[in-house]
């Protein structure tokens, strides 16, 4: 698995070459595994608007689908991104897909029984507004922004949003399981409407808290 994830973000792989020849690959080796983490399959498109390229992706148990484009179904986020920080956060993207793959055991111990079903989906689309993330810390050397758009392909200007400002180490100890996301709160700066972020992280803790 870790080759794949070396391959698959090694430098000079573009961005269609990562979603278009890599990704299925990455998603037919944890195939057997996906069943423990959703019911049903998850949706997530990605567009860079730079670059003027999007890319959507089913998973589920049976295998992974991709489309340069959009699906026929919404996905549940869509990640809005620029194009021209992909060669500079590879390193950082490939520690942190290491980093969940070898703390994978103890993340599906704490998750066990809490596969993603329908009704979470169902509940989860009454959510239509953005989460910003800003990454600072990462290889890039400068502060990366992106958004995600809940339940549509597109970021709604008129909707509520949060934004969550996170040091890189802070999502690496995220992704090692050695911070859990309960004792990270003072380590991020949250900005935004705060009833929007607080609906959220009501959601997640009701549906999947420990």
């Amino acid at each position: 698995m870790k080759d794949l994830f070396a391959d698959a973000l090694a430098p000079g792989v573009t961005i269609e070459a990562f979603f278009m020849e890599h990704l299925e690959r990455i998603h037919e080796v944890q195939r057997a595994d996906f069943h423990k983490l959703s019911a049903e399959p998850l949706i997530m498109s990605f567009d860079f608007q730079d670059s003027d390229e999007r890319y959507t992706f089913s998973l589920s148990s049976q295998g992974c689908e991709v489309e340069d484009d959009e699906l026929v179904d919404f996905p549940v986020a869509t990640l809005i991104g620029t194009a021209a920080h992909w060669e500079a956060i590879k390193p950082d993207l490939l520690e942190l897909a290491r980093a969940a793959e070898e703390a994978s055991d103890e993340h599906e111990s704490r998750y066990e029984g809490r596969a993603i079903t329908r009704d979470h989906l169902d509940g989860f689309e009454r959510f239509q507004g953005t989460i910003i993330i800003e990454v600072t810390g990462g290889s890039a050397g400068e502060p990366v922004t992106f958004e995600l758009a809940l339940n549509d392909y597109v970021k709604n200007d008129d909707a509520d949003f949060i934004k969550v400002t996170i040091d890189y180490q802070v999502a690496l100890d995220l992704a090692r399981g050695t911070l859990q996301p309960r004792d990270a709160q003072g380590k991020v700066k949250l900005s935004g409407k705060t009833s929007f972020g607080l609906d959220l992280a009501g959601f997640f803790s009701s549906n999947f808290g420990t």
